[in-house]
């Protein structure tokens, strides 16, 4: 929750669902004019391999940087092209600003 209240882009933010078809992912960005934040959650107990084009979103890859998780190998700021997420982590990560 502290999170969610220091960051602009989670208090007020734009949502925008990726990855709709995917019924085992949740995956959203959250949208401000000065911050955007990735939301990802496994939701099975299944291993889950997700990609996200942020260039097509607008932003930038080059500027990830991981907020919060469950799962500790994704502390480093993972590649959000191709993220491998154990069974139900989350991963929430600030992906910079807006080119």
């Amino acid at each position: 929750m502290a999170l969610r209240h220091t960051n602009s882009a989670l208090l007020e933010g734009g949502y925008i669902p990726l990855d709709e078809a995917n019924p085992n992912v949740l995956a959203y960005l959250r949208k401000s004019d000065r911050d955007a934040v990735l939301v990802v959650i496994n939701m099975s107990a299944a291993p889950q391999n997700v990609g996200f084009d942020l260039p097509s979103q607008g932003l930038d890859e080059a500027n990830v940087r991981t907020l919060w998780t469950t799962q500790t190998s994704l502390e480093k700021n993972p590649s959000l092209r191709q993220l491998a997420l154990e069974p139900l982590a989350a991963y929430i990560a600030d992906v910079g600003k807006r080119q």
